[in-house]
């Protein structure tokens, strides 16, 4: 079955001059749309920069008397500039566009209508100040990536703002503020704030899961007891007898460096390659810290056409990696041809949230999925996250509170940890949650009765869970013809890695980003969060939002593919159209400039990029932001067995149907009666039954003594 481009006949306009602005419209034109940019002659970013960020646009020079008549058209202006001018006035004269703004910092605030350049952005936001080490400069994500999020949140709202004009048949302003959409990827972040009143910090040297082997470094995520026992016999390690340091997960957290010392002499003598063969197969969670260079070559990557080429000098460069499953991928990117104009008017639904006539059944977990259709819940879909009884969401913690104190609350686990853990909480606000056991036959029928009801399924296991239990999606379409079921595996659904195990800190180093992450001159390094998750989820969202555009259009639903390591590969893009970034970048950006961190008074560093001088904030700083609080982004959430906590606000803004929070993140099966009831019609003596076998319910079953 081959299908037609998600946003074929969409029609974009671009007034950009920025990464934030042009990556927006890039992902446009990738997915189908016909997208025109007018750039000055002398535009900031051309040369090899437009390898990437222009690929399959048309590209013009100033605008002439056509303009007007472009925008009379146009189904979606993009802009940049700080001010705000031009897509305040674009809505207010053509009511069916679509016009987004992506800027440093937002359309009102103190900060409104400054430029500011991406180390700026990032050093204000958090995001530097918790990567590197304690006794080194803190460290941006390599190339443009604060830009990059913030387009990625463009491109998310104005997705969502197409959706929403289905409806009504109005446009509407959409806003995103780089600063915003970085501070909420780093959700997880805040919400430790606000436990813990510190938040995360740099991590000490040695700390980090990067291990030297023969011919270069690796990742090994071993903490975990099957992991450390299987790594441990399979490179035959000998451990002295009594030795309580690695005796438990968070033992060996804390002697995270004496780990090392144990075990790369074992590895020093293998190769990365050998070591991920080796090791994945078993269920390891490993991965090579790859240089870009070395990606061109991957067998993996290859095998998934996850690079195009551009230029007269035929540049690779990362595909965008929003996919769907049967639509034919394009040997070179051109622009899409140019669409009718929109014909819609007026109609008498006006929804108050711009997805709130959406379902989503979700059965995602930890960061990448949860955070996909938390986005989508905080536009309004009505999300109904599925867990096990016996197997929570490895984000809740585990029954016991195993975790240890640092991940829950001052007052320590309570009574039921698994409501309390601070990574949960952070990314399933605004969801209902139930519990099934698919395992069980009456349960897997629930879970398909739930489909016919829904519009979208969302999914982040290996790709071999789902047929395993006969749910993949030919079965659920069988159910709902024009079901769209989201899967967001670590290497995708095919290729040679696709069975592999991945986590962010793992999918980090085989993307190229540690490689490039880093002091100049010195080693790999991971980011201070699993950040790979974040990015992973943005692109989940938008694939969720792209599809929903493809079926108002067609009526067809489509089975769409994140993988996890092409989302941050497409991160790195810009190293790839400057070949000759193999080692860590520090703060430089790829096309040279004189962005930098200096220590300034004592505890303190400073960026300094683009003219502009800003200190490099800790998590509580950016909680404080005077902008941000002006700006009303920050909320204060009722949660369950906790009380009222801080988080990340909504972003983007859709000016006329903003999204917004409007509870926590449910409890473990809280909603496990009322939706049985309500949507799917049991009784109360089928569900009493359901919750006595231990197939529903809250919390572990009654008697449960774990695996």
């Amino acid at each position: 079955m081959t299908v037609r481009p998600a946003l074929e006949g969409i029609f974009v306009l671009e007034l950009t001059e920025h990464v934030r602005g042009r990556y927006c419209g890039r992902l446009f034109a990738e997915l189908g749309a016909h997208v025109v940019r007018i750039a000055r002659p002398d535009s900031e970013h051309g040369g090899r920069e437009g390898l990437w960020l222009d690929a399959g646009k048309e590209v013009v020079s100033e605008p002439d008397a056509g303009f007007a008549a472009w925008l009379g058209r146009a189904d979606v202006l993009i802009t940049d500039a700080p001010d705000g001018v031009a897509p305040r006035a674009a809505a207010a004269g053509h009511p069916a566009l679509i016009a987004v703004s992506v800027t440093p910092f937002g359309l009102s605030g103190p900060w409104a209508g400054r430029e500011a350049p991406d180390l700026i952005i990032s050093a204000l936001s958090g995001m530097a100040g918790i990567n590197g080490y304690a006794d080194g400069m803190p460290l941006r994500e390599p190339g443009q990536q604060a830009e990059m999020v913030g387009a990625l949140m463009g491109f998310i709202g104005a997705l969502a703002a197409l959706e929403e004009r289905e409806q009504s048949g109005l446009g509407q302003l959409v806003e995103s503020s780089c600063l915003e959409a970085m501070v909420n990827v780093l959700a997880p972040a805040i919400v430790e704030w606000s436990y813990t009143g510190r938040g995360p910090q740099q991590r000490q040297r040695g700390t980090d899961m990067l291990f030297q082997c023969a011919d270069g470094w690796m990742s090994l995520y071993i903490t975990a007891n099957k992991a450390w026992e299987t790594i441990v016999t399979v490179l035959d390690v000998r451990l002295e007898a009594g030795d309580e340091r690695f005796a438990s997960e968070l033992s060996r957290r804390k002697h995270a460096a004496a780990m090392r010392d144990v075990l790369e002499p074992h590895l020093l003598s293998r190769t990365r390659k050998e070591l991920f063969d080796l090791l994945s197969p078993m269920r390891v969670v490993v991965g090579m810290v790859a240089a870009p260079k070395d990606l061109l070559a991957d067998e993996h990557l290859a095998a998934r056409d996850a690079f195009v080429r551009v230029g007269a000098d035929a540049t690779p460069i990362p595909r965008v990696p929003i996919r769907t499953r049967g639509e034919r991928l394009k040997p070179e990117l051109m622009p899409a041809p140019a669409p009718a104009p929109f014909r819609g008017a007026a109609k008498s639904r006006r929804p108050a949230l711009p997805l709130e006539h959406i379902v989503v059944t979700d059965l995602t977990q930890a960061w990448a999925g949860s955070y996909a259709t938390q986005l989508l819940a905080d536009l309004g879909a009505k999300v109904i996250k599925i867990e096990s009884r016996t197997r929570p969401d490895p984000w809740r913690g585990g029954f016991r509170g195993e975790r240890g104190i640092q991940a829950y609350p001052s007052d320590g686990p309570g009574e039921r940890p698994y409501n309390r853990m601070w990574l949960a909480n952070s990314v399933n606000r605004n969801k209902m949650d139930i519990t099934l056991d698919l395992s069980n036959p009456e349960c897997r029928e629930l879970f398909l009765a739930l489909v016919r009801q829904s519009d979208v399924v969302a999914e982040n296991f290996t790709p071999r869970v789902l047929p395993n239990f006969g749910l993949e999606y030919e079965r659920l379409r069988q159910e709902k013809e024009d079901i769209i079921l989201l899967s967001m595996p670590g290497y995708g659904l095919d290729g040679p890695y696709s069975d592999y195990p991945a986590i962010g800190g793992t999918i980090e180093p085989m993307s190229g980003n540690s490689a490039l992450l880093g002091e100049p001159g010195g080693l790999p390094q991971t980011s201070g969060l699993m950040y790979p998750d974040a990015v992973a989820g943005l692109h989940g969202a938008a694939a969720v939002l792209a599809a929903l555009r493809r079926k108002a259009t067609t009526g067809a639903g489509s089975h769409m593919e994140i993988s996890q390591h092409e989302s941050m590969l497409s991160m790195t893009a810009p190293f790839h159209a400057h070949e000759w970034w193999e080692t860590p970048a520090g703060n430089r950006a790829p096309a040279g400039g004189d962005a930098r961190v200096e220590q300034g008074a004592p505890g303190q560093w400073v960026a300094s990029a683009g003219g502009l001088t800003e200190a490099v904030r800790s998590i509580a700083e950016v909680a404080a932001c005077e902008h941000l609080a002006a700006r009303g982004f920050f909320v204060d959430v009722e949660q369950v067995d906790i009380g009222r906590q801080t988080m990340a606000g909504v972003s983007p803004l859709l000016h006329r149907t903003p999204g917004s929070v409007r509870w926590g993140t449910p409890g473990h099966g809280q909603d496990s009666r009322r939706v049985l009831r309500e949507l799917l019609g049991l009784d109360e003596r089928t569900i009493d039954r359901l919750e006595a076998e231990g197939l529903t319910g809250e919390g572990p079953p009654s008697g449960w003594q774990g695996d």
